[in-house]
């Protein structure tokens, strides 16, 4: 597919000493129609550098983010995970907000080192001369993204925080 949208909740915390702290997802299993259920959660954490080395032009930070994401089906009166998605990285970003605490509009970009691995699992059922049967199938994809440019823009309405940003690297996003 040439692009696939995923909605998902994020809550962030912070920030403490230069430090916030995200949750995205959800930790729990949720209805997925014929794929059975879907669990989708990834954490984060930012510390931003000015804390220790004051740079008064720009903000600049350093991160570390992971993501999981696995699809769950019932496969011979068992749930099996047909599918589980992994993704980490860590990056340096700046920043430089423009406007007041609760209305403004921030600028950022960043580089980044990642990693991402996705692994596809399942009993595929087979008719033989003695029967129906079963033979496991898996097959292991990792992503071929080890950094990336960002490029973004962040708008701040009181409480609600817009968010776009553009991603270079092998995969463009």
């Amino acid at each position: 597919l040439p692009i696939v949208p995923l909605p998902l909740p994020q809550v962030s915390i912070g920030t403490l000493w230069g430090t916030m702290v995200t949750l995205r997802g959800a930790p729990i299993d949720i209805p997925a129609g014929d794929f059975g259920k879907a669990r989708f959660f990834g954490f984060g954490i930012q510390h931003n550098l000015g804390m220790w080395l004051p740079i008064p032009i720009v903000d600049l930070a350093v991160s570390y983010y992971s993501t999981t994401l696995s699809l769950t089906a019932k496969q011979n009166n068992k749930d099996q995970k047909l599918l589980e998605t992994k993704a980490s990285g860590f990056g340096v970003n700046v920043s430089k907000q423009l406007g007041l605490g609760f209305f403004n509009i921030t600028p950022y970009a960043g580089f980044g080192i990642e990693k991402s691995n996705t692994t596809v699992a399942f009993d595929a059922p087979i008719n033989t001369p003695a029967g129906p049967t079963t033979i496991p199938f898996s097959v292991n994809f990792e992503g071929k993204n080890k950094s990336r440019i960002t490029l973004g823009l962040s708008i701040r309405l009181l409480i609600i925080n817009i968010n776009a940003d553009y991603n270079i690297g092998k995969y463009n996003s």
